[in-house]
């Protein structure tokens, strides 16, 4: 029975030794035997990647007696091997991309349902919808306290009264359509 110099190695110490070894066919050659008990996808490209540069090195003229012995099915195997692991990636960045995708839409049709009340009135109020909580805060504080009746004469303290309430009306809409972004971003 032939010795497992690689045995312990884990497939990443033995990706890094294949680098750091790349000219030695003899010790490329027991990682690629060591690589035959790995089964992962990634251990089967980085076997293609060995073949790849053994074959390299057959063509630069080195003398390889065990390069022969790896067939040409086996290498086959691991280049698609590598490609479907490929493939497997692109899927799952895919399938990501979607859900943001559908995220956004639902959240425009949200805001479509909701007459786009919100954007209208912090436009009113001088406001961007995206502003922070903090910034909310302060313009709702300084608009209800310029607005507040008892900051006005006498003969003004009606209207003032009605803008007072108007403003309190709209920044509690505000607020209130505010909530689930919060609770997005709290998420």
């Amino acid at each position: 029975m032939k010795s497992r110099p690689y045995l312990n190695h884990s497939l990443a110490q033995l990706e890094d030794l294949a680098r750091r070894r790349r000219g030695d066919a003899a010790t490329l050659l027991q990682i690629h035997a060591e690589l035959r008990f790995h089964t992962s996808a990634a251990a089967a490209g980085l076997r293609a990647e060995i073949d790849g540069r053994i074959a390299d090195l057959a063509e630069g003229g080195m003398h390889l007696r065990y390069a022969s012995r790896m067939p040409t099915q086996e290498r086959e195997t691991a280049r698609m091997a590598s490609e479907i692991e490929e493939l497997r990636r692109a899927l799952l960045e895919t399938r990501h991309r979607l859900r943001l995708a559908e995220d956004a839409v639902r959240h425009f049709r949200e805001r479509a349902a909701a007459g786009d009340r919100a954007a209208t009135l912090h436009a009113e109020m001088g406001l961007t919808p995206d502003c922070p909580d903090h910034v909310f805060e302060a313009a709702r504080r300084a608009h209800l306290k310029a607005a507040h009746p008892d900051l006005h004469p006498p003969a003004g303290r009606e209207a003032a009264e009605a803008e007072f309430k108007r403003l309190h009306a709209a920044f509690e809409t505000l607020a209130e359509l505010r909530r689930p972004r919060a609770a997005q971003r709290g998420s």
